[in-house]
């Protein structure tokens, strides 16, 4: 067969594989090149060939021949095709490229590929001249997108599902009908022996729902810019499952669909999360500030907004109370000097907010609810604090280096309060709450020679010392298996916060500190077992209507979903405990359980699980959020909960419609480009690498629905509307699970908070 000549001359578009969709659809992945970013985008050099679309999707641009398949012999044309693209990487609003572009160009074949025949596919139909791959029709080998399993694997425990499913761009969702009832099989890595094997069944019918929902929907997130609700599929095609959780051998495997393909590898292993949960714990590290931190063996990340650097100005606002102000862009009038050091700042932004406190909570809750599973050494962080120069190695302190992550944010409101005190600007309240500046200003945090402001002392702040510090001389003592020669100093510090607290609350100020006094009341009570305590915990209690509610939280959990991570699990003999209390605490977790994750992960193709109405950004999609399943779990010991975190889970790290594993560094396909000037400023740009990295460990937000949250349209390069305009077919016909778009600028989809997203990362991977 004569291949025509359809592409445009000079370079051409990069054909980088020939994968499956089934064995009559071939999956032509290209890409447009590359760009080698800098500190900005002024600063990128792109290397660029852009593909010509129309010609692109010309069947005389391809042709498939085979040598030992009779009907492939003389060479066959597509008889229809298709195509979906993204950007790949951005370079700028500004310049004429704009993006690299993916390409997914899918090819329906006249008649399907024999198994064990090889094939040969050429084409002129992307520039350039011809191009070919050439691949052996053998599913145990052939790696298919339409496969889906995750990346990290799984507990023997657990449960294992292999989905299948493909939206291919304008040609639709992919059905898989004739595909219910095929053999799927297990095959072990090392030597590719079939060790199980299944039949495929049917999840969910992307026209009908059957046989989950009468519903056609995956789910119906709100999206609040354009204040309805947005109905949308999450997967835009049919799925299907291969059960695989009767198999517990421990492992490396692939799942191979007879007719598809095969999936990245992956592990069945009791430590199967481990370095998802380690990564998770150094992302959050990396976000300490005040120190120089280890990357990697002759690798530092510098110190930043520390005082004894004299790049900047301290100030500090007495009148200036966060919980009246919350305004990260508020104008200080500076009453004094407050030399401290220490907050996390979040992906871009140089200023710690006590949204962060959220942070040692989740750790906190975390080692309470499983110590067992955390010891010394296993994140090994290393830093250079501010006193000799000398390493402190946390990796070999005797303490879980969970607890000494918890600490860290524990330890600056002691240290804010200690030097406020000390320097006549305080009077025993935790100031800083607001610390530092906020916003990047387009350079590195180390260089930044700015002013930082400090709010004043407040109680919602110091009532939530008071909690952190009450909780984390509760969880000393646990990890000393006894009472810890810290935990006394930490109970005085939270009694004496509380104490200020009390004092210094206004009349008005009750709606503002309730979930930090009831939250600072409970750990008290459980630290020092006083009744007091519990007397006004249960007060601030009957008085919160989230918990009323049983309604957890959208970007991070309630207060009350901490306290119910405690008070539901304390013993029945502890003193002064209400029993009719503990079990409207239990009612409250189970029925949000239900409602929030196990009703939508019952009806939704991939078994994820989180609330029907939360919208779709700030992590959704990037981001497990499972506090309150693993506080059921404990109670009850009911495996459906514990089920519902793995499948959630298996999501999140790579058992997606992208086969995408939501952090940095991890997995097969790792998410590439959170916003991180940091990262950039670290960068090698000598290297000769094909893509800068950032640090790992980091979950961004991931993706975010038009309109964001900067308005209508797009006006620069980090709006993700921008990002969102690269899309082939138009964005709105994407399926949501697949709207992530590479755009190291965009704030919507490329930020984190660590509190929103990698905090609850590391909360969900260390408690599997």
């Amino acid at each position: 067969m004569l291949l025509a000549v359809i592409g445009l001359g000079g370079h051409a578009a990069d054909l980088r594989s020939v994968t499956l969709v089934t064995d009559a659809i071939l999956n032509l992945h290209v890409d447009e090149g590359h760009i080698d970013q800098g500190l900005d985008e002024s600063g990128a050099r792109p290397y660029i060939a852009k593909l010509d679309t129309a010609a692109a999707v010309v069947a005389a641009g391809y042709a498939i021949t085979s040598e030992d398949d009779p009907a492939f012999a003389s060479g066959l044309q597509p008889i229809r095709i298709g195509r979906k693209a993204k950007a790949a990487d951005t370079l700028s609003k500004f310049r004429p490229e704009q993006f690299v572009l993916d390409h997914w160009i899918y090819l329906v074949l006249p008649q399907a590929l024999r198994r064990g025949c090889t094939y040969t596919l050429r084409t002129t139909a992307l520039g350039g001249g011809e191009q070919s791959r050439t691949f052996l029709f053998h599913e145990p080998s052939l790696r298919s997108e339409t496969v889906h399993v995750s990346q990290v694997g799984f507990t023997p425990d657990a449960p294992k599902f292999a989905y299948l499913s493909h939206w291919m761009g304008d040609l639709g969702g992919l059905e898989l009908d004739a595909f219910a009832g095929k053999p799927f099989h297990l095959v072990r890595v090392g030597d590719q022996a079939v060790v199980f094997s299944g039949k495929v069944a049917g999840r969910k019918d992307a026209e009908t729902g059957a046989p989950q929902t009468s519903s056609n929907l995956d789910g119906t997130p709100y999206n609040g810019a354009k204040g309805l609700a947005d109905a949308k599929n999450f997967t835009g095609a049919d799925v299907s499952q291969c059960d695989f959780s009767a198999f517990t051998e421990p492992g490396g495997y692939r799942v191979v669909v007879d007719g598809i393909g095969c999936s990245f590898p992956f592990a069945i292993d009791a430590d199967a999360y481990r370095r998802a949960y380690r990564l998770a714990s150094r992302g959050i590290f990396f976000q300490r500030s005040g120190i120089e931190k280890e990357i990697e063996p002759g690798l530092l990340y510098p110190r930043d907004h520390h005082p004894a650097d004299q790049r900047n100005a301290f100030a500090y606002d007495k009148d200036w109370r966060f919980m009246d102000v919350p305004n990260h862009e508020h104008q200080v009038t500076a009453t004094g000097t407050l030399e401290v050091w220490g907050w996390y700042h979040d992906a871009g932004d140089w200023d710690g907010y006590p949204a962060h406190g959220l942070v040692p909570m989740s750790l906190l809750l975390l080692y309470d609810l499983a110590p067992e599973k955390f010891t010394d050494g296993q994140v090994a962080n290393r830093y250079k604090s501010n006193s000799d120069g000398s390493w402190v190695e946390e990796g070999g302190n005797g303490l879980p280096d969970l607890l000494d992550e918890a600490a860290w944010l524990i330890e600056y409101y002691r240290r804010a309060r200690t030097v406020g005190k000390a320097s006549g600007v305080t009077t025993g309240g935790v100031p800083g709450g607001y610390a530092g500046v906020d916003s990047c200003a387009g350079g590195a945090s180390w260089k930044d020679t700015r002013a930082l402001k400090f709010s004043a002392e407040d109680p919602q702040i110091t009532y939530q010392y008071a909690a952190c510090a009450a909780w984390l001389a509760t969880c000393l003592d646990k990890a000393g298996k006894g009472t810890s020669p810290a935990s006394a100093g930490w109970l005085a510090e939270a009694e004496a916060a509380y104490d200020w607290a009390k004092a210094n609350t206004r009349p008005d100020d009750d709606a503002k500190i309730l979930g930090s006094r009831m939250l600072a009341s409970l750990c008290l009570y459980r630290a020092a077992m006083d009744s007091a305590y519990h007397a006004q915990f249960a007060a601030d209690i009957a008085q919160d209507g989230s918990f009323q509610a049983a309604e957890e939280g959208w970007t991070g959990p309630n207060p009350w979903e901490f306290a119910a991570g405690i008070y539901a699990l304390l013993p029945a003999d502890f003193a002064a405990l209400d029993a009719a209390l503990q079990q409207s605490f239990k009612d409250k977790v189970q029925a949000a359980v239900e409602r929030d994750f196990l009703a939508p992960a019952s009806e939704r193709g991939y078994r994820v699980g989180f609330d029907w109405s939360k919208i779709h950004g700030i992590g959704m999609s990037s981001t497990p959020m499972l506090y309150l399943p693993a506080v059921a779990y404990e109670f009850t010991n009911d495996k459906k909960y514990l089920d519902l975190m793995h499948t959630s889970a298996a999501y999140f790290l790579g058992g997606n419609p992208m086969n995408t594993a939501w952090m940095t560094g991890f997995g097969q396909r790792a998410v590439k480009y959170p916003f991180h000037p940091d990262s950039w400023a670290l960068i090698d740009y000598d290297s000769m690498v094909y893509e800068n990295e950032n640090l790992p460990g980091y979950v961004p937000y991931g993706s975010c629905e038009s309109v964001d949250f900067f308005g209508p349209g797009h006006h620069f390069t980090g709006d993700e509307d921008f990002s969102r305009s690269s899309a082939y077919p138009d964005v709105e016909a994407w399926p949501l699970s697949e709207t992530r778009f590479e755009n190291r600028y965009s704030i919507p989809a490329g930020e984190f908070c660590i509190q929103q997203t990698m905090a609850p990362s590391a909360f969900a991977y260390g408690y599997l």
